[in-house]
């Protein structure tokens, strides 16, 4: 370890914060440094203490492992990459769309017919492509690891993003009656996949492999 830190006059000094809340289910998690975060004991959710100095380090990776010590160095290195996987997880990124949905959906519901145009617009630009990450990148690895397509979950879930479309249409069409068949739909599809499809993928599918997917799952957004 080196005597003094390069940045140490820029630092400014106090008691860091250990305890952190877990954003999924509210528990209180303990992070100590120099680790970025764990996985929430309960619910398994990135807990994130923020940045570090070592992250911003100017003299880099190496001022930081002479800094830290090879021990500590080692914890940063494995809590930065697994920051770094959490952030880009598919299954987070899918669960987090779903509430954006079901917001949309709430609205749609309060005022079907005032409402309608709106919900339309945001069914493209968002639920759509939503759908679109499940059915390129979700389906066909869940698929690959033995979960079957045709009379299994992931041949329902291609079903109702179907009916889904159908109902979508009829709304445009000016089908105001097709609103409550959409919102009824999809909040029992939302329900489905969270509580169902999406921890059989955590099941079967390893970090790695949901962040790579989350890669993916960012590149199918931009192209659209």
């Amino acid at each position: 370890m080196i005597d003094k830190c390069p940045g140490q006059s820029n630092i400014v000094r106090g008691p860091q914060d250990v305890e952190f809340k877990c954003s999924k289910c509210g528990k209180i998690v303990e992070v100590w440094p120099p680790a970025l975060g764990v996985k929430c004991p309960n619910c398994g959710t990135w807990v994130s203490r923020g940045e570090s100095c070592a992250d911003w380090c100017p003299g880099g990776e190496e001022m930081v492992k002479q800094c830290l010590g090879e021990e500590k160095y080692k914890e940063w290195k494995k809590s930065k990459a697994m920051a770094e996987c959490c952030h880009h997880n598919c299954i987070e990124e899918l669960r987090s769309d779903h509430e954006k949905i079901l917001a949309e959906l709430d609205k749609l519901e309060a005022d079907p017919a005032g409402y309608a145009k709106e919900f339309l617009k945001f069914t493209e630009e968002f639920a759509e492509p939503h759908h679109h990450k499940e059915e390129e990148v979700l389906f066909p690895a869940l698929e690959k690891k033995g979960i079957p397509n045709e009379g299994g979950p992931i041949g329902m879930m291609l079903m109702e993003h179907e009916m889904k479309r159908g109902y979508v249409k009829e709304l445009a069409a000016g089908k105001i009656e097709a609103a409550m068949k959409i919102v009824s739909l999809l909040r029992d599809h939302i329900n489905k996949e969270n509580n169902i499809l999406y921890p059989m993928a955590e099941q079967v599918l390893t970090e790695e492999e949901l962040a790579e997917m989350g890669h993916r799952c960012e590149k199918l957004k931009d192209k659209k």
